[in-house]
């Protein structure tokens, strides 16, 4: 599991925005399919099917991995998907260009310009 199975935190989040957790587990129904938990906060949230938390990702942090009951048969199909959707600073500072359109010259793409989706 990587880091996200030890306790962690991340300091390149962005402080101004949460970080997205979901899990979508495919588990053998007396398997735990593992929990979240957030240190200073005393914070605990079972991973039950289909969860979405958002949380900040700057506090200590991490998970169980899916706990198998001693005597469980393995399938061979049991799965478990975590997705981290991470803020995106360059997004939130105003920083970044999005596409609008394919230029009228046909030379490259027109982007927006900041003052279009963040006016002052």
């Amino acid at each position: 599991m990587g880091p996200f199975g030890r306790t962690h935190f991340d300091p390149k989040d962005y402080s101004g925005a949460f970080s997205n957790l979901v899990l979508m587990p495919d588990l053998l129904d007396n398997m735990d399919t593992s929990s979240l938990f957030i240190l200073l906060a005393g914070i605990y949230i079972p991973l039950n099917s289909y969860v979405s938390v958002n949380f900040s990702g700057l506090h200590f942090h991490g998970s169980t991995p899916p706990l198998v009951p001693e005597g469980t048969d393995i399938k061979g199909w049991e799965a478990k998907l975590n997705s981290v959707l991470y803020p995106q600073s360059t997004t939130l500072e105003g920083g970044a260009l999005y596409p609008l359109v394919g230029s009228l010259d046909k030379k490259g793409i027109l982007h927006t310009a900041p003052e279009m989706w963040h006016p002052e």
